[in-house]
């Protein structure tokens, strides 16, 4: 558990509230009022109610707790359904786990008032927010870290030109109005897009200056071996990093699209479950120091003008439409999108940063939105 964990659980300030509102779709004759329901709960031995105190014992051990707990039932008459709205508040931040705990048991018990008919609503996870909380930071100092390797990369390497060589033109003009320094054109480049940066495949050669290459051979003496290889598509981290620092680059990669995901959960307001935070600091301690690392061998790199041009040319191109990005513009699953663009032919993949060109989201519009255009 990191520092940071401990200190805000041991903050006994804290307030902790869950909240539910259970819906049973088919009215009948069983548990029909907040009482039926709290002796329902209180068929578990380990749980007893007595005024607005719900006590618990978790486990054979220590995580005994108690909360205070409010309970108001109803009828929703014109869909001939019940609810009861069930609130569950912690004063003591240390027996968060507990509560955790608790909160899940009820979930199952209220479940088994009738499988097929219970619909529970969660209103309110202060548990969730919690680790939502501690979360954004953590997310915050990586995608920090990704902007200064990747700004610090293009600065000693290529220079402070490349941007107004090359930027894309609404991206200058963003810059320009904001009257900020041009080299802050990173912090316009999205969380997903980073990567791109690092793990994006090209080309030295493309496939037409081959191809005219092959039709010009006589003779075995005539093939360069050199210029065929540099028509391989490789990432700007196979061919600058993967000599510097050991770790592959699909299981760096891998981890950045989690990242992407948990981040998405945060930006959003969503719940962050303790296994999911959890999940995020394991994350962060396999892609942090890497990181750190390029950024403290950076210098150790050296590119020929060739390599300059190209680099530059990779990272002013990444200002492109993720997977991602379109399907939540259209309200639609990313199965769902993948799937038609197969089915017209297009070579997708099921991931949320797979890029797509201008041919693609026009595809994905005409289909699923018609009335609207996308530009890329």
């Amino acid at each position: 558990m990191s520092k940071t964990v401990e200190r805000n659980i041991r903050d006994k300030s804290l307030k902790l509230t869950i909240e539910y509102v259970i819906v049973i779709r088919n009215t009948g004759s069983y548990c029909e009022t907040s009482d039926d329901f709290c002796k329902l709960l209180e068929l578990d031995k380990n749980i007893s109610i007595e005024k607005n105190k719900l006590k618990s014992t978790i486990s054979d051990r220590e995580l005994n707790i108690i909360v205070d707990f409010s309970l108001k039932s109803g009828t929703i008459v014109s869909k001939k359904q019940r609810y009861f709205n069930l609130k569950l508040i912690l004063f003591n931040s240390e027996s968060i786990d507990a509560l955790s705990k608790l909160a899940r048991k009820i979930r199952l018990i209220a479940e088994k008032i009738d499988p097929n008919n219970v619909e529970i609503n969660t209103i309110r996870d202060d548990i969730g927010s919690f680790y939502a909380v501690l979360a954004y930071p953590l997310i915050h100092e990586v995608e920090n870290t990704m902007r200064s390797l990747i700004s610090k990369f293009m600065i000693i390497n290529v220079g402070v030109s490349w941007v107004n060589e090359a930027i894309h033109v609404d991206l200058k003009q963003k810059s320009k109005s904001d009257k900020r320094p041009i080299t802050n054109f990173i912090q316009n480049i999205d969380f997903i897009d980073l990567s791109d940066v690092l793990f994006k495949s090209y080309r030295k050669n493309e496939i037409a200056a081959i191809d005219h290459h092959i039709s010009a051979i006589n003779k075995t003496e005539d093939i360069d071996i050199e210029f065929l290889k540099d028509g391989i598509p490789k990432s700007n981290w196979e061919r600058y990093f993967s000599d510097l620092i050991p770790i592959k680059e699909i299981d760096l990669k891998n981890n950045w699209e989690k990242l992407y995901d948990i981040r998405n959960d945060v930006a959003h307001n969503r719940y962050i479950s303790k296994e999911r935070y959890q999940e995020l600091e394991s994350i962060l301690n396999k892609v942090t120091p890497h990181l750190d690392s390029v950024l403290e061998k950076l210098d150790q790199l050296e590119l020929g003008i060739e390599d300059i041009e190209l680099v530059s040319k990779t990272v002013t191109e990444v200002k492109s439409v993720s997977l991602i990005k379109v399907i939540k513009m259209l309200n639609i699953g990313m199965a769902t999108a993948v799937d038609a663009l197969r089915s017209s032919g297009y070579q997708a993949e099921k991931s949320p940063m797979f890029k797509l060109s201008q041919e693609m989201v026009d595809e994905l519009f005409k289909r699923f939105k018609p009335d609207f255009t996308y530009t890329v």
